[in-house]
């Protein structure tokens, strides 16, 4: 098992450590990562910090003009932190993401998701490109990749209901995922 921030309740929960943590795991590597779909055999996936103002959630509870370089100047002069988030009436709609943090970890670092999804141009409201889905705690958590340029980057995470739009598309093997240097 990799060594990362656990986080099992919303109490494990600092902003500071969870933006360290993302920054260490996940933004010093790409990742490369290969699939038996035809259509999309191997695809990079990389990361930024500035990834988790969408990803966990962040632009729910701040205002539209705020940009995610400025949430994380928020986060680490001290004035975004759990407690003053808790206090937004939007923070329901970030809790779960917060709660589930470790799913990115459980997709990309420890790799135990197997499958994913290459959405159809019908049914994909989001404009996803590549979509990781699986039970987490007892929920159904979704993680978003969006194409820029020639890689894929994380756009969203959230939890999903049974009956989400990408449940009943056909889903791809990942055969395998290396990290690697820039």
């Amino acid at each position: 098992m990799s060594s990362y921030m656990i986080v099992e309740k919303l109490e494990d929960v600092d902003f500071q450590d969870l933006l360290n943590d993302y920054i260490q795991c996940f933004t010093r590597q790409y990742l490369v990562m290969e699939t038996n779909y035809n259509k999309l055999e191997k695809f990079e996936v990389r990361f930024t910090k500035t990834d988790v103002h969408h990803l966990l959630g962040f632009h729910k509870i701040q205002d539209s003009n705020v940009n995610a370089t400025h949430t994380l100047s928020q986060i680490l002069d001290g004035t975004l932190t759990l407690e003053t988030a808790r206090k937004h009436n939007c923070f329901d709609d970030m809790k779960s993401r917060l709660i589930n943090y470790n799913f990115l970890h459980r997709c990309f670092i420890d790799q135990e998701v197997s499958l994913c999804v290459i959405p159809s141009k019908g049914k994909n409201p989001q404009n996803l490109n590549i979509v990781f889905q699986d039970k987490h705690r007892n929920c159904n958590m979704l993680i978003g990749l969006r194409r820029v340029r020639d890689y894929y980057v994380p756009v969203t995470m959230y939890e999903t209901n049974r009956n989400g739009i990408y449940n009943s598309q056909r889903r791809t093997k990942i055969i395998s995922a290396e990290w690697k240097d820039y």
